[in-house]
């Protein structure tokens, strides 16, 4: 497991972000993102919000993410659910942390690890699927494909 700090250089590395464009969130935002979806954030999400949570240069442009764009995925992903007839996919204590494009959710389970799972959604699907073994392997992962282009 990477730390956020290490990914975080790495996207410098790789020429995704200078260190000018990553942005992190203040303590006041990530209480509020918490808020957002009234569930306890994992020790690594948390660092994603206080090292990049506003912005990393190109690094996962376009799709929902950040601050303050992530306060609205979590009513996203059930406007998804709900038009896909799949209302039972999201378990409780599930915070849905990002959305793509209004047809794809990502979300990991609350109050069971550090650096827990990431389960991925996409419309039509009818069930959500572990895509990760954790956050920070989502991140290093998203990192390396946005370098290789």
């Amino acid at each position: 497991m990477s730390s956020v700090r290490e990914l975080r250089e790495r996207l410098v590395q790789a020429g995704i972000a200078r260190p000018s464009e990553i942005r992190g969130c203040t303590a006041e935002e990530i209480e509020e993102v918490r808020a957002t979806q009234g569930l306890p954030l994992p020790r690594v999400y948390e660092e994603f919000l206080r090292e990049m949570g506003r912005g990393a240069g190109a690094f996962l442009r376009g799709t929902d993410v950040f601050y303050p764009r992530v306060l609205q995925v979590h009513e996203w992903a059930l406007d998804l659910l709900a038009e896909d007839g799949a209302e039972t996919v999201l378990p409780s204590g599930a915070f849905v942390f990002l959305s793509h494009q209004g047809y794809q959710f990502m979300f990991f389970p609350t109050g069971q690890s550090d650096d827990p799972a990431v389960y991925f959604y996409r419309e039509q699907a009818r069930a959500a699927q572990q895509r990760f073994d954790s956050f920070s392997s989502f991140l290093a992962s998203s990192i390396e494909s946005h370098a290789r282009g």
